[in-house]
């Protein structure tokens, strides 16, 4: 009795469903990548303002020790 399912079939189904896997993993190891990134840029965003405001707020005693 001759296979239903050629071996090429099988071996050529198993690469794609392990390029997929692998493809997955990737993908989701890079989302992670960019949500780190987003975050570490909205920490800066927000240490770059509070920054300003030091500056600011600085520059207003400097002035108000002048009068």
């Amino acid at each position: 009795m001759k296979a239903a399912i050629s071996k090429k079939f099988v071996i050529g189904f198993s690469l794609a469903v392990v390029i997929l896997a692998a493809n997955t993993f990737i993908s989701k190891w890079a989302l992670m990548r960019q949500f780190d990134a987003a975050e570490a840029v909205t920490n800066s965003l927000y240490v770059t303002e509070t920054l300003k405001d030091i500056q600011f707020n600085v520059a207003n005693l400097e002035i108000a020790q002048r009068n």
